[in-house]
C-alpha cells in the first residue's frame, strides 16, 4: 500500500518560479546590496536602499505611476541626492510645476528665453540636420518631408541662421516650424557648453503648444548628447536629466540618449504599466 502511495502521490520539489533550485549553486547567493550611491529610502525590513549608477549597465530609467502616486516627489528627491554627489541636473518640465522650479537657482522659460540651437559641438552638421528633421517630421506630422527638411536645416547650420527656413515660411507647414524654432533659437544666447555646466529647470509658457514643448525637449537632448560625446564617454554619472510627462511625443528616441553612459535620463510617465 505504501509503495502504491509513493507511486501515485506527486512530490513537490520546487515551485514553478523557484528556478534557483535547478541552477548553479552560485545562483542562490543573494545579490550584493548597494551601500553607496543615491539614497532611495528604507525597505520593508528597515534597511537603507541605495542606487549606484556606476553599477548599472544603462543609466536611463522611467518612473511610472498614476496621478498622485509620488512620481514627481521621487524625481525631486533624486535631483537633490545627485546634487549632494556633485552632479549637475536638468529638469525639462512641460507643466511648469513650482515644486521643480523651487529646487533650481536658474529657471529658463523657453519661448520667452532662448538658447543657441545652431552651435552643435560633437555633431556633424549633416548628422544633426538629419536627426532633427526626423524628429520634426514625427512631431508635426509632416509625412515624407524629412529629406527636404534635412537640406533646409543643413543650410541653416552652414549659414548659422534660420533665414533659409524664414524664406520658405509662405508654406504653412514650414511657417509653423520656423516660428517654433525662432522662439527657441537666438544668436548670442547661451550655448550647450554653458547650459551643461549648470543645474537648470527648463519650463514653458502656459499657452505653448505640445509640438513646441516636444521640439524644445528633443533639441536640448540632442545638444547635450553631442556635447557629452565631444568630451568623451565615461562610465559614471556626471549629469542627470529629468523629463516630465508630456515632454516628448510617444517614446524617447533612442538616438537622443544612446551611448551616453555619463548622462542619466529619467522620464516620468503617468500611464499605468500593463502586463
Amino acid at each position: 500500500m505504501k509503495l502504491l502511495e509513493r507511486l501515485l502521490v506527486k512530490r513537490v520539489y520546487a515551485l514553478s518560479g523557484d528556478l534557483a533550485v535547478f541552477a548553479s549553486p552560485l545562483a542562490v547567493v543573494p545579490p550584493m546590496e548597494e551601500t553607496t550611491g543615491i539614497y532611495l529610502g528604507i525597505d520593508d525590513l528597515g534597511r537603507s536602499v541605495f542606487l549606484n549608477p556606476a553599477a548599472l549597465p544603462n543609466m536611463h530609467g522611467i518612473i511610472v505611476g498614476t496621478t498622485g502616486s509620488g512620481k514627481s516627489t521621487l524625481a525631486r528627491h533624486l535631483i537633490l541626492e545627485v546634487r549632494r554627489m556633485g552632479v549637475s541636473s536638468w529638469t525639462i518640465d512641460p507643466h511648469s510645476e513650482r515644486s521643480y522650479m523651487r529646487l533650481f537657482r536658474r529657471v529658463l522659460l523657453l519661448g520667452m528665453e532662448r538658447i543657441n540651437l545652431l552651435e552643435i559641438p560633437g555633431w556633424k552638421s549633416s548628422e544633426f540636420a538629419g536627426e532633427l528633421a526626423r524628429y520634426i517630421e514625427k512631431i508635426y506630422g509632416i509625412a515624407g518631408a524629412r529629406f527636404a527638411l534635412r537640406e533646409i536645416l543643413l543650410e541653416c547650420l552652414e549659414r548659422n541662421s534660420l533665414s533659409p527656413l524664414e524664406n520658405l515660411s509662405e508654406v504653412p507647414e514650414v511657417k509653423r516650424i520656423y516660428e517654433d524654432l525662432a522662439q527657441l533659437h537666438e544668436d548670442g544666447a547661451p550655448t550647450i557648453s554653458e547650459l551643461a555646466a549648470e543645474s537648470i529647470c527648463f519650463t514653458f509658457p502656459q499657452m505653448s503648444s505640445r509640438e513646441f514643448r516636444s521640439l524644445a525637449a528633443l533639441a536640448l537632448l540632442m545638444l547635450l548628447q553631442g556635447y557629452r560625446r565631444m568630451l568623451g564617454e565615461v562610465h559614471r554619472l556626471e549629469h542627470m536629466v529629468v523629463l516630465g510627462g508630456g515632454s516628448l511625443p510617444g517614446t524617447v528616441p533612442s538616438a537622443s540618449v544612446q551611448g551616453n553612459q555619463e548622462v542619466g535620463l529619467l522620464c516620468s510617465c503617468r500611464d499605468a504599466v500593463t502586463a
